[in-house]
């Protein structure tokens, strides 16, 4: 794809979408999206930050120590990189 033009790389592991990927991307998720309308089901985007308060709860806020990203907001609010659905704060209460 880096050959193509379709991406470009900027460091070990991390590229970026040129132009023609983005494009390359919308068509395919219109496409994704067409299919789904079509059998009445619908999209759902879940956060990529979530509380500390409900991951504490049922233990997975230690579980990966300090290798996930974690910060806190201007009101000392904690916040971790959603690792799975579950962690979103759906009530649910799995143990690790």
């Amino acid at each position: 794809m880096s050959r193509a033009g379709l991406i470009k790389r900027q460091s070990n592991g991390l590229y970026i979408y040129m132009p023609l990927m983005n494009r390359v991307m919308e068509k395919v998720e219109a496409e994704i999206r067409r299919g789904m309308a079509s059998v009445d089901s619908f999209e759902v985007k879940f956060p990529i930050l979530v509380q500390k308060e409900p991951l504490e709860q049922c233990g997975r806020w230690e579980m990966f120590g300090d290798n996930l990203f974690k910060l806190k907001d201007l009101t000392f609010f904690e916040f971790e990189t959603a690792r799975m659905v579950i962690d979103c704060g759906f009530g649910y209460s799995v143990a690790p």
